[in-house]
């Protein structure tokens, strides 16, 4: 998140003209992750240092992304995105606990879930050109 404000500071110091092109990065992580093949998703055996690893690697997408937003934003919306974030963070968290949980859930999921994820960078980074 602190790398990523280095994109508001940005946004404060280039023309807008050009910062909105930073919308271009959410697409092409939403590209990439759409076309990843589905062999790394469905992966059977996980421990805490595989789990770090690719949170880890997950950073540097979120970078990308919380960079071009930031830079395309005011003070107040940075606050206020920071906020939604980390609660959101937290329901993330809730929810990833009680889908685990449920069986039927996490197998739709698993089946699923690997489309939602590049659909929504896409649609971020085309909200960031347009702004």
């Amino acid at each position: 998140m602190l790398i990523s404000l280095i994109g508001f500071f940005g946004g404060r110091l280039l023309p807008h003209e050009w910062i909105r092109w930073l919308g271009i990065a959410p697409i092409f992580l939403g590209l990439k992750k759409l076309f990843e093949r589905r062999a790394n998703v469905q992966r059977r055996r996980s421990n805490t240092l595989s789990v770090a690893a690719v949170t880890f690697t997950n950073g540097a997408d979120n970078i990308g992304i919380y960079g071009a937003l930031f830079a395309v934003s005011d003070a107040p919306r940075v606050i206020v995105l920071i906020g939604v974030l980390y609660s959101l963070l937290a329901v993330w968290c809730f929810i990833a606990y009680r889908i685990h949980k449920r069986q039927i859930l996490a197998n739709t999921l698993r089946k699923y879930g690997y489309w939602l994820v590049p659909l929504v960078l896409i649609a971020l980074g085309f909200y960031i050109l347009l702004t």
